[in-house]
């Protein structure tokens, strides 16, 4: 199961952090920048980044943070 995180996620942790750029943010979650930038486009992430993401910005209401839960692929199969 993937989740699909706010966005804004991302800024609440720069604040908790005390941080200024994507990369610090990444940085210091231990996550990838690319991570970090597919959650600001809106892509899904898998739980354990999703727990990563909202411990880092001190959320313990997963409601709170997440925009949609998927059940199954997020992207569309091969022709």
């Amino acid at each position: 199961m993937e989740y699909r995180i706010k966005p804004a996620l991302i800024d609440q942790i720069r604040e908790a952090r005390g941080v200024s750029s994507d990369e610090a943010v990444a940085a210091s979650v231990g996550i990838s920048l690319g991570t970090v930038s597919c959650v600001r486009r809106g892509f899904d992430v898998k739980l354990a980044t999703a727990i990563k993401l909202m411990e880092a910005a001190g959320v313990t209401d997963i409601k709170s943070a997440v925009q949609a839960i998927a059940e199954g692929p997020t992207e569309e199969p091969a022709a």
